[in-house]
């Protein structure tokens, strides 16, 4: 079950083997947008202060000791550099039907910047309910937009995980 979808935050445990899915791929739009505008504008130009997702990669993933999660990457260009302390506005549905609409502050508990990985991304794992493992006979569909600490919104990217 999906819903409530629980943004990692705490260590799980559940005994279970490891087990690893495969990735998906991204897609995005070309335009970038802000938060007034809804956060695109369908492709058009881009506005030259949005940020924009250049690539974003998602799997299963078993972290030792940890209930099955999906593991999310989000590679990003902003010409204000300042994505640090801002949020991720993601969407997630579920093969089975459910879904989930929430807000993750990047350099908080939840989303942060992984700067061992070369071009730093936006990284955060999602577990099941509870913080239980993530249902990988399910497959998952991810929408992703970026906010800068402007309050700018980046058009969205989806990916979808098997």
């Amino acid at each position: 079950m999906l819903l409530p979808l629980v943004i990692l935050g705490l260590a799980c445990t559940d005994g279970s083997d490891p087990t690893f899915g495969s990735g998906g791929s991204a897609s995005s739009t070309d335009g970038g947008g802000d938060e007034d505008s809804g956060g695109g504008d369908d492709g058009g130009a881009y506005d030259g202060v949005s940020p924009q997702i250049t690539s974003m990669t998602a799997e299963f993933y078993s972290p030792p000791n940890l209930a099955r999660v999906i593991e999310v990457y989000v590679w990003w260009e902003d010409p204000q550099d300042d994505v640090d302390g801002g949020k991720v506005v993601l969407s997630v549905e579920s093969s089975s039907g459910d879904s989930l609409d929430t807000t993750l502050a990047i350099e908080g508990p939840e989303a942060r910047l992984d700067d061992g990985v070369d071009g730093s991304p936006v990284w955060f794992w999602l577990s099941g309910e509870g913080g239980g493992a993530i249902d990988n006979s399910q497959s998952y569909e991810l929408t992703v937009k970026l906010k800068d600490t402007a309050g700018n919104l980046s058009d969205p990217a989806s990916i979808t995980v098997e």
